[in-house]
């Protein structure tokens, strides 16, 4: 009697711990080809594991897009903003205003420091997870999509406005033509400085509004997930756990005579 019911409730108790242990969304079980033998019967051959679409990895790497979309859309916005308030001021023409609305443009979109995920990529995949007796399966991909954002959206975000401040100095005959650079002394290349005061200001604004790195990257299922990646030790320590568990159940007195 007390076999069967060890049977019936470690599953189910192991099932209910890994509840919490794995965010892992799909599963990808042994892919089956039948056939039948001359006598009749009919027999299955696994053949490698089906895919699945790791649907839970594609949304946080679809979010991870779209914190950096926003942070770039509220620094584009904030930028406009001065910039409209500057023109109306009459510290910077219609032309400087653009010229200095088009190098932020181009700081955005730094392909060295950009974090762009692909979150497409991986989306299909029989990847199991290690340390499960069972069919759960992740995407590495877009995993690693994740974490790179994570990892690198904060030095980008900070990194904007030096960025803005080199390509001006590296366009230095456009800027000087509009009065944006000039004089010698100790700037980027030639000795040359920006001396427009609402260019230097426009610069600063960017600078400090890529410090806040408000950008809230949640890589969760990563998290959650890259320990078992490792081992199969957890694994083990579920089991255990429910062994206990059911000891405890069938014989409480022994348990609390320990």
């Amino acid at each position: 009697m007390i076999l069967p019911l060890v049977n019936i409730l470690i599953p189910s108790l192991v099932a209910m711990l890994l509840v919490n242990e794995a965010r892992a969304t799909c599963y990808c079980p042994f892919v089956c080809t039948r056939y039948t033998s001359a006598d009749g019967h009919t027999f299955c051959s696994r053949s490698g594991r089906a895919t699945c679409e790791d649907t839970e990895a594609h949304e946080e790497c679809r979010s991870a897009l779209h914190e950096v979309t926003d942070m770039i859309n509220s620094m584009g916005r904030l930028a406009d903003e001065y910039l409209e308030a500057a023109h109306e001021d009459g510290m910077v023409t219609a032309r400087q205003l653009a010229y200095l609305r088009t190098k932020l443009s181009e700081a955005f979109e730094s392909e060295e420091t950009k974090p762009v995920p692909d979150c497409e990529v991986g989306l299909n995949t029989n990847s199991l997870v290690k340390g499960f007796r069972s069919d759960l399966c992740f995407s590495t991909e877009l995993f690693d999509q994740c974490k790179d954002v994570q990892d690198r959206i904060d030095a980008y975000s900070s990194g904007i406005g030096q960025d803005l401040e080199q390509l001006i100095y590296e366009d230095e005959d456009c800027a000087r033509a509009l009065g944006i650079i000039n004089g010698t002394g100790t700037g980027s290349r030639t000795g040359a400085i920006i001396t427009s005061q609402a260019a230097t200001e426009f610069i600063d604004v960017i600078k400090k509004r890529g410090g806040l790195t408000t950008a809230n990257v949640r890589c969760a299922a990563y998290e959650a997930t890259k320990e078992e990646l490792s081992s199969a030790f957890r694994m083990n320590c579920i089991r255990n756990k429910a062994l206990m568990i059911v000891g405890m159940l069938i014989c409480p007195v022994a348990f609390l005579m320990v």
